[in-house]
């Protein structure tokens, strides 16, 4: 019961967010996402520019996760794809300090972001790879498919782009 609760309270906030948010190029996005078995949940922001700011909470049962990160490319083989660096801070049961890199791919007029990372938290002493992927269907809806290993979980979730 409580998951179709979680599962109609996520269609209604992106479907008002629809609503309430004209097309445009997407600079930012905020978006939602459910795990395939509705068990965890994630919601995140990225703000797209020279560097970029992503802001990602997730929880799973009764863990919580909430990551700060700058990113920025380090190497750029075309205008469309590179190599970034990321620097962060976490929260999970204490404050972690994270660094990490990835490979990055986008294009900005079919809507198409891919990341492919590893982010190692300091404290913590643990290494965590992870896939991005952001697809924009109708402007400004986008689709969110991602997956790390530190839960093991793929999820899937909409959201809305913006400038």
């Amino acid at each position: 019961m409580q998951k179709k609760i979680w599962t109609t309270l996520m269609v209604t906030v992106v479907l008002t967010l629809l609503a309430a948010v004209p097309a445009q190029a997407w600079q930012n996005c905020v978006w939602l996402s459910m795990d395939l078995d509705l068990e965890a949940r994630k919601m995140g922001y990225f703000h797209q520019n020279d560097v970029m700011t992503r802001i990602v909470s997730e929880m799973t049962g009764t863990r919580h996760a909430f990551d700060i990160s700058l990113s920025n490319n380090i190497v750029d083989f075309d205008a469309r794809s590179g190599l970034y660096g990321e620097l962060g801070v976490n929260y999970r049961d204490k404050l972690n300090f994270l660094f990490g890199g990835g490979y990055k791919l986008s294009n900005q007029a079919s809507g198409f972001l891919l990341t492919v990372g590893t982010k190692y938290y300091l404290q913590d002493q643990r290494l965590v790879n992870e896939v991005q992927f952001f697809y924009r269907l109708l402007p400004p809806v986008i689709l969110n498919l991602s997956y790390n290993d530190d839960i093991g979980k793929v999820f899937v979730g909409l959201g809305v782009s913006f400038q």
